[in-house]
């Protein structure tokens, strides 16, 4: 059932259960909605229940289509990523990767449980490329194939494999951190996995939404991020050939400050940065 359809059976039971004396206030029925949509727009919902104040069910509606379209491009172009190969009765999107075991070989030597982890500083070279990044609302991690688009970093030691829509499995080399700085405001992204053999940069729009406590517009050209707390928006983006893209600087230099840990699986770091 498609956003539309969602809304007007929804409105449609609510103006009969009015016309039988028993109306149902705006708020139950933002209520409703928002328990009827699916997995796909769980960043969507979070946005929605965090704000200070009430959402109408105009503004609803139109932030639904527009997330509803944002998913529906990034279904068709997302496609591109993998081998012809891929099942096309059955395609998966990008962002449906998910981490998995791998076998580790006996000639492969690992880190020890009891080895201990301390990220370092990356110092980012000047380059005349700037990363491009792929809004993704649907990937659990930021990932980036390019290790020099991360400021800190540190090897990857853990047991997992990311699996992509055909099933094959791409290794993680490293976890890292960067931060994104406009004239607006600055963006935080941790916990970010490098994978060398992914053809693309993801955001997770989830992640991006929660570490930074703002929310994502979808428009059909273009796309705005806000400040959750004073909805003022802090960056505005573009579309190129039907995908949300962001295009950013090179990530600030920054120096993290830890306790030695150990690290086996994904978790976020207690560092903090110092930017200049």
């Amino acid at each position: 059932m498609g956003v539309s359809e969602l809304l007007q059976t929804i409105k449609a039971r609510a103006d009969e259960l009015a016309i039988l004396g028993t109306a149902v206030d705006d708020e139950d029925l933002l209520e409703k909605i928002l328990e009827g949509l699916g997995e796909d727009y769980k960043e969507l919902v979070r946005a929605v229940q965090a704000r200070d104040t009430p959402i109408s069910f105009d503004e609803l509606h139109e932030k639904l289509l527009n997330f509803e379209a944002s998913l529906q491009n990034t279904t068709k172009t997302e496609q591109s990523y993998f081998p012809a190969s891929a099942n096309p009765a059955n395609p998966k999107r990008c962002p449906s990767f998910k981490l998995i075991p791998i076998k580790t070989s006996t000639n492969t030597s690992t880190a020890t449980p009891n080895s201990s982890w301390q990220p370092k500083a990356h110092f980012a070279a000047n380059t005349s490329n700037t990363p491009t990044w792929l809004l993704d609302s649907g990937a659990s991690h930021h990932v980036t194939s390019n290790l020099s688009n991360l400021s800190i970093h540190a090897p990857y030691n853990g047991s997992d494999d990311i699996m992509i829509g055909d099933g094959t499995g791409l290794p993680i080399t490293h976890t890292g951190s960067l931060s994104i700085h406009t004239s607006n405001a600055q963006f935080s992204l941790t916990n970010v996995l490098c994978v060398p053999s992914m053809k693309k940069n993801l955001i997770s729009i989830s992640k991006l939404c929660i570490s930074n406590n703002v929310s994502i517009e979808f428009l059909p050209s273009s796309f705005l991020i806000k400040d959750l707390r004073i909805g003022a928006t802090l960056l505005k983006g573009k579309t190129k050939d039907g995908v949300y893209e962001w295009s950013v600087s090179s990530p600030l230099l920054a120096f993290p400050v830890s306790k030695p840990a150990h690290q086996n699986g994904i978790s976020d770091w207690d560092t903090m940065s110092f930017l200049f």
